[in-house]
């Protein structure tokens, strides 16, 4: 038993996402997770089967649907998870849902409702763009509108929210990091230039790779990408092709990634497109210079041009 476990008889929270997998939104629901768990009756309820690939305090109580379900046609598939979703709600019958990500915002916040859950929110995970283009941003412009709270992760988020969902209620709260216990100065560390983050479409880990070919000291350094995704085959060929193929390395997804912070010099952060860069973010608490491009949104709320880093035009 947790000693610090909030007691039987306090509120209940359940938090909604696809999966708890390894990843940035996955992360932050185990973190708050494990927080609010000292004080609240905490649920985590996924859509997809999967472990939990970050700690999550033993007082949270996790409910998934079986792994069989992955093999359902697609088409079938989200009726299952909302079904999956409504009974867990009507289990549990908790006082507010917080429902991470875009993608399932609309029909979990409306599952939630039927459910009978008083508060209902929505915490978008992606660029703005991701919630406001396309049939997605017209369903969500009556949805986010008839929840209690959007709650988004930068100012220039909500700036852009608010054009296209005027009657949203928007609160701005950036993603909590973990603090590191000790930097080690940089004149001790490594060589390296670390990239942290999912490998593939708008990570944009390609174009890191091109510049550092073309980097006339990269023999002096080492290239390091930490995580895993669905280019990682592809951008592992373009490494071997790059003439620099002997100063690049690929060390897969950590649960953990405070000592590779704590050992490179630099962080480089070529993303297209972010909501809130929790890698940016850890990177600059951990002591690294970090160089990022001026993405829509995240980077220009953490870095202050030539004061705290670099921002380099998208």
């Amino acid at each position: 038993m947790n000693e610090c476990a909030a007691p039987p008889n306090a509120p209940s929270v359940v938090l909604v996402c696809v999966s708890l997998r390894g990843g940035g939104t996955e992360r932050i629901v185990c973190r708050l997770a494990s927080f609010l768990a000292t004080r609240w009756q905490v649920t985590v309820v996924t859509l997809a089967h999967s472990e939990p690939f970050y700690a999550v305090d033993e007082a949270v109580r996790i409910r998934m649907p079986p792994p069989s379900w992955r093999n359902w046609m697609k088409v079938v598939r989200p009726l299952l998870q909302i079904g999956h979703v409504y009974r867990s709600l009507r289990d549990v019958r908790p006082e507010v849902c917080l429902i991470f990500g875009e993608d399932i915002a609309a029909s979990i916040a409306m599952t939630a409702r039927i459910a009978g859950v008083p508060k209902v929110a929505v915490l978008p995970r992606g660029a703005p763009s991701r919630s406001t283009k396309g049939i997605k941003g017209k369903v969500n412009a009556v949805v986010y509108g008839a929840v209690d709270q959007v709650v988004v992760q930068t100012e220039a988020a909500r700036s852009a929210m608010n054009v296209n969902f005027p009657t949203a209620s928007l609160r701005v709260i950036p993603n909590p990091i973990e603090l590191p216990v000790s930097c080690r100065p940089l004149k001790e560390r490594e060589n390296w230039i670390l990239c942290v983050g999912s490998l593939g479409r708008q990570k944009n880990q390609e174009a890191l790779i091109r510049v550092f070919a073309r980097f006339e000291n990269a023999r002096k350094w080492h290239l390091l990408f930490v995580g895993d995704g669905p280019d990682r085959v592809r951008l592992e060929t373009m490494a071997r092709a790059s003439g620099v193929a002997n100063r690049i390395r690929f060390v897969g997804e950590q649960a953990d990634v405070s000592e590779w912070l704590n050992r490179a010099r630099i962080f480089a952060f070529p993303s297209l497109s972010e909501g809130f860069p929790n890698a940016l973010a850890e990177a600059m608490a951990a002591g690294c210079a970090c160089i990022s491009y001026d993405c829509p949104t995240g980077p220009a709320d953490l870095i202050q041009h030539d004061r705290n880093g670099l921002l380099v035009p998208n």
